[in-house]
C-alpha cells in the first residue's frame, strides 16, 4: 500500500532479502521495510491499531549491520466471523491458563452484533494435546471419570428429552462420551472431532459416522433429528459457515442445542482472565445471549428459549475460578486432575497445598453464590435450544 509493491508469503530481512516465515504470519513488502499482517494481507481483515515495533534479526539471516530503524507492525483484525464487520467498540486483553510468565492476547467486542472474539487467531491444531478431554489414567481416572460417566449420561437423557430421540450429531465429539450415552439410549449417532487421533479411534468402533469435518461424513441429508454443541462453538474459527451448512443437512423441525460461556457472567467482572470459562485461545469466540440470538438468526434457526440452568459447568468454574485467586498455576485443579498435567516442583507443591487450603471453601461459596447468578441471568455459562 505504499510503494505498490507485490507482497509474498515470508518476512524478509531488510538488508539482505533472505525469506524468513513470522511466526505471527507476517509478510514484508520488498519495496520498503513496512510489514503487515497476516491477515490483512490475505484480504481477511482491515489494517487497524499500528505500532511500532524494532527490528529483531533472525539468527540464520545474514551478518551484516543491525538497521538502525522501527518496523511498522499492524495489529490487524479479521472481520467479525458472525456478521462481518469490520469495527470494534472495545478491547480486552487477556493470558492463556498456561502461559507463565502472562502473555496477554487480543480480544475485541464487534460494533454491530457485539460478538467479542479473537482478531488474530493461532493455528487449531496448536492449541489441543492428546490429554486436552482428559486423561483415562493415574489420579484423573480415579477423580474424574466417574462423575464424568454420571454427567454423560445425563446430559444425553436431558438432549433426547428435549424431542429428537434418533438420530443425532454431536459436533466436537472429543472422546466420545457422548455418542456412547445417546447410543446406549437407543439414538442413531454421528460425530464430528478435529483431533484425529480421537477420529480414529472412534472410527474403530462406529465406521463412516465420526470424521474431522461435515464433508467426512455421509448421512442421509433431511433425516438429522438433533445436532449438539456441547461447550463447542465458542472454539470455532467460523461458526456461521458451520450452522448454515448443517441448517441445510438437518431434517425440517430439527433441534440444535447449544451450550457456551457467557461474556455477561458477572465471573468475568470477578475474576479477569482467572476466569477459568475464558480460556483463550482455545476459546475464540465469547457469546452473550443477544450475540448468539443474532448469529442463529443470521443462519436460519429459530431460537425457542435460552436458559441459565446451574450446571456442573457452572459450579466447576466458579469453584476454579476462586482457586485461581490464589497462588500457583491458574487451573490448577482442572489440569492436574482431569488432564493430568505435570508441574514443575514448586508450581506443585504451591498448587497442592493452595488447593487443599481453599477447595471446601471455595466450593461453598460456588454452590451459595450460584443460584443467585442463575436467578440474574449472569451464570457462567448458558444453554440455548433452536429448530431448524
Amino acid at each position: 500500500p505504499l510503494c505498490s509493491g507485490a507482497g509474498g508469503t515470508s518476512l524478509s530481512h531488510p538488508l539482505c532479502g533472505v525469506a524468513s516465515h513470522d511466526d505471527a504470519g507476517a509478510v514484508a513488502c520488498r519495496g520498503v521495510p513496512v510489514l503487515f499482517s497476516g491477515d490483512h494481507a490475505a484480504g481477511r481483515g482491515p489494517l487497524s491499531g499500528p505500532k511500532l515495533q524494532k527490528w529483531n534479526r533472525p539468527s540464520h539471516l545474514c551478518r551484516g549491520p543491525e538497521p538502525n530503524f522501527f518496523v511498522l507492525t499492524s495489529m490487524a483484525l479479521r472481520s467479525c466471523p458472525v456478521c462481518g464487520g469490520s469495527s470494534w467498540t472495545k478491547e480486552f486483553s487477556a493470558s492463556p491458563p498456561e502461559a507463565n510468565p502472562p502473555t496477554p492476547m487480543r480480544l475485541v467486542e464487534c460494533s454491530q452484533c457485539r460478538l467479542v472474539y479473537m482478531p488474530s487467531p493461532p493455528s487449531v491444531h496448536a492449541l489441543y494435546s492428546k490429554d486436552y478431554y482428559g486423561k483415562r489414567a493415574g489420579l484423573a481416572n480415579w477423580i474424574f471419570e466417574p462423575f464424568n460417566r454420571f454427567w454423560t449420561r445425563r446430559k444425553a437423557r436431558r438432549l433426547l428429552a428435549l424431542g429428537a430421540s434418533r438420530s443425532w450429531l454431536d459436533y466436537g465429539c472429543g472422546r466420545g462420551d457422548l455418542l456412547e450415552a445417546l447410543a446406549a439410549a437407543g439414538a442413531d449417532i454421528w460425530g464430528i472431532e478435529t483431533q484425529s487421533d480421537c477420529v480414529q479411534f472412534l472410527s474403530g468402533r462406529w465406521k463412516g459416522k465420526v470424521g474431522q469435518s461435515l464433508q467426512d461424513l455421509h448421512f442421509p441429508t433431511g433425516k438429522l433429528e438433533g445436532v449438539s454443541f456441547y461447550h463447542v462453538l465458542e472454539h470455532l474459527e467460523n461458526p456461521k459457515d458451520v450452522l448454515i451448512q448443517l441448517h441445510s443437512l438437518v431434517s425440517p423441525h430439527a433441534l440444535l442445542f447449544i451450550a457456551v460461556p457467557n461474556w455477561d457472567a458477572w465471573e468475568r467482572s470477578w475474576f479477569g482472565d482467572r476466569w477459568f470459562h475464558l480460556d483463550v485461545p482455545r476459546h475464540q469466540l465469547h457469546f452473550t445471549a443477544a450475540s448468539l440470538s443474532y448469529l442463529l438468526e443470521q443462519t436460519g434457526w429459530k431460537m425457542q428459549k435460552i436458559k441459565f440452568k446451574i450446571t456442573a459447568y457452572d459450579l466447576f468454574g466458579l469453584f476454579q475460578s476462586l482457586l485461581n485467586l490464589g497462588p500457583g498455576p491458574r487451573n490448577y485443579f482442572y489440569r492436574r486432575f482431569k488432564r493430568g498435567e505435570s508441574f514443575n516442583a514448586k508450581d506443585q507443591w504451591t498448587g497442592l497445598l493452595w488447593t487443599l487450603l481453599a477447595a471446601l471453601p471455595a466450593a461453598g461459596v460456588a454452590l451459595l453464590v450460584a443460584p443467585w447468578m442463575a436467578a440474574q441471568g449472569r451464570l457462567g455459562t448458558f444453554e440455548a435450544v433452536a429448530y431448524a
